[in-house]
């Protein structure tokens, strides 16, 4: 029996160090199977897990559908689609904090309300946190506890992780890029679409502050010019600012 389990033992681990040299073929040469010591069988398995590690891969550094927004009907003639106007939570439309003994207190950008009313008559409004799909989701229902006004509600589970970084892939929106604006204090998890990104400084609670207030006129300008590329408009104002330089 000794000798059985050393022999088990053995087996095994010829068979990993040989599966292990078999990925390091299929990963540096054009033609793995005449490398040195190629064997079939373990080539073969080495192809099915090189398939398997990609699909591992796809499914925890990719959003898990590729359509985050449903495909909308057919329009009649002359008829245009709203643009779609993503937005931020924590830093761009509410503050939390920890108050002792009440716990994380949440509270509301000034104009906030308003805001959202005005913005979903024009456009298709969407929130895109940073945080999970729950927390998302249980801010959402104190902004529209009636669901008429936010289209869509996501979190950290549909964006695209790279290098460590989560990053909001506005091509998976299932929309037309042109149309697309992004309101947010950051654009480091927008990598591939900063044109769509307008930055407003970051709110940490104060009561004072004017910047939806300001973005208003821009955006709903924006939103009624149907056909425009939003890449333009924001690249005439500037991604910083907009609301005052195009007052």
């Amino acid at each position: 029996m000794f000798a059985l389990g050393k022999t088990v033992k053995y087996t095994l681990w010829a068979s990993i160090v040989l599966f292990c040299y078999h990925m390091y073929l299929l990963s540096k040469l054009e033609k793995p199977e005449t490398g040195f010591l190629a064997n079939g069988f373990f080539m073969d398995l080495a192809r099915k897990g090189d398939a398997l590690f990609y699909e591992m891969s796809i499914l925890m550094t990719r959003p898990p559908v590729k359509k985050l927004l449903p495909d909308r009907p057919p329009l009649p003639p002359g008829a245009a689609y709203p643009k779609t106007l993503v937005l931020s939570l924590r830093g761009t439309l509410i503050h939390s904090e920890y108050k002792f003994g009440l716990g994380f207190e949440v509270v509301k950008r000034p104009g906030l309300s308003m805001f959202l009313q005005r913005m979903s008559r024009k456009y298709e409004v969407v929130i895109f946190g940073d945080e999970e799909s729950g927390t998302v989701n249980d801010i959402c229902d104190a902004l529209d506890p009636q669901y008429q006004i936010i289209m869509a509600r996501l979190g950290r589970e549909v964006t695209l992780l790279k290098n460590g970084k989560y990053i909001k892939d506005f091509s998976y929106l299932n929309r037309d890029i042109k149309d697309i604006v992004y309101l947010d204090f950051s654009d480091e998890k927008t990598e591939f679409h900063k044109e769509n990104v307008i930055l407003l400084p970051r709110w940490e609670g104060d009561i004072n502050d004017r910047e939806l207030y300001d973005i208003l006129p821009f955006l709903d300008n924006l939103g009624s010019a149907h056909g425009s590329d939003v890449r333009t408009e924001i690249k005439k104002y500037g991604r910083e600012g907009t609301g005052k330089k195009y007052l």
